[in-house]
């Protein structure tokens, strides 16, 4: 029989230990880079006279990068880009690089690739990096991502093509994913990421409510009014006025404009995308209006009609509003009881402008104000077709409703039960 083992089962796991040894490396490496920049004053120019005059010959530029010191093969890379050579010079270094290639050079051309991602010099030097290195500790990248590195980097033509179609099938939020692919935040290629990433998704609901709502108005804060426009552009195209988020739509008015108000910054926009904000803003109107009706739930009836509503007026919250429907308008009120029916015309030359009338925005009577708006006995005012009729919510209210619309949206305005 086995004796019970009177001894804890141990084992060890230098979780300080290792990153004790991580800040040393990372400092002792941020005092190598400050030496090699100070060298690189004194050595540099000499080094690059002689790369000017060496012919484009890559046996030639072999040779030359065995004889340098690796610190002087590093040299040039900390100085990179080299704005003031040729394009042939730079090529020239670039594959003196790429010969006496080291790790460091490889993490420092990805540092500066964040921020010069069209230099097709840079891509050379990465892809032939991206071919060498499998330790994880380069980049810190995990295996998934350094493999998909690798494939994008392997045909140096097509680099930004296939790194923007990795990202955006990403199944993971933008951030998560730019931070897994060792991308700098806020550099320039995390921006062009980012961007083009908000115009594949922009138009996928999946991709706003994975990223949630908060994020995504971050993210279009950034641009600036020209690329916001052309962002906000896209998601509003994909989506009908009712399926807009709230923040988002609530930041454009901040950002560019009402459009009821003043249509002209909205230029950019195609009509039919311009006149969905409009419904959209009606709709809000409508909801805020009718946000404390517990009782006849009239925000989600109207709602099903807010495609045939070609204004709303709210006259008085939480009295009063409004809602055209183009030969006819339909006036509510705050506290229920019944809805009336007049004509557009009648509606409005003669009632609407009572919101303007002195006694109307002098009481405070809540009944006293409604009764401005309830003229059941004036079918006709001052010879204008008026008074249609009025529906009480009462009971199975929706469908007695719902039978008037049917008809007088279909022209039958006298229409009579």
């Amino acid at each position: 029989m086995n004796e019970p083992n009177p001894f804890r089962k141990f084992s060890f796991s230098p979780r300080l230990l290792v990153g004790e040894r991580k800040k040393v490396e990372e400092k002792y490496e941020n005092i190598d880079r400050e030496l090699l920049v100070k060298l690189g004053r004194k050595k540099l120019p000499d080094l690059l006279a002689q790369i000017r005059k060496l012919p484009l010959d890559e046996a030639e530029l072999t040779n030359f990068a065995a004889m340098l010191k690796k610190r002087e093969v590093r040299l040039l890379v900390y100085d990179y880009p080299y704005k003031n050579e040729t394009t042939d010079t730079i090529k020239k270094i670039t594959t003196i690089l790429i010969k006496g290639y080291q790790r460091d050079i490889g993490k420092q051309m990805w540092y500066i690739f964040q921020y010069y991602f069209e230099d097709h010099h840079i891509h050379r030097v990465l892809s032939h990096a991206l071919q060498l290195e499998e330790e994880p500790s380069f980049l810190k990248l995990d295996n998934t991502i350094r493999k998909q590195l690798r494939e994008v980097f392997k045909d140096t033509d097509s680099i930004l093509m296939k790194m923007t179609e990795k990202i955006n099938q990403s199944d993971y939020p933008i951030e998560h994913t730019l931070r897994s692919w060792c991308i700098k935040e806020k550099s320039d290629l995390y921006y062009y990421l980012l961007k083009n990433k908000l115009v594949s998704g922009l138009a996928d609901p999946v991709f706003i409510s994975l990223e949630g709502v908060d994020v995504i108005t971050n993210y279009l804060d950034i641009w600036t009014t020209k690329n916001y426009k052309s962002l906000l552009s896209i998601y509003i195209s994909h989506r009908r006025y009712d399926e807009m988020d709230d923040e988002i739509m609530l930041q454009a008015l901040r950002k560019i404009s009402n459009p009821n108000e003043d249509e002209r910054p909205w230029g950019f926009f195609d009509q039919s995308d311009i006149d969905k904000v409009k419904k959209w803003l009606m709709l809000n109107e409508l909801k805020d209006f009718f946000d404390e009706d517990m009782k006849y739930m009239r925000f989600e009836y109207w709602k099903k009609y807010m495609s045939s509503v070609k204004n709303v007026y709210v006259i008085h919250k939480p009295t009063v509003i409004a809602l055209d429907f183009g030969n006819f308008v339909v006036v509510e009120f705050g506290k229920g009881g019944a809805a009336y029916f007049y004509y557009r015309d009648g509606f409005l030359d003669i009632l609407l402008p009572r919101r303007n009338n002195k006694q109307f925005q002098r009481t405070r009577n809540r009944d006293r104000k409604e009764s401005f708006f309830k003229e059941k006995d004036h079918y006709e005012y001052q010879g204008v077709p008026l008074y249609i009729n009025r529906l009480i919510h009462r009971g199975n209210w929706e469908f007695k409703f719902d039978r008037y619309m049917r008809e007088f949206l279909s022209g039958n305005i006298s229409y009579q039960e």
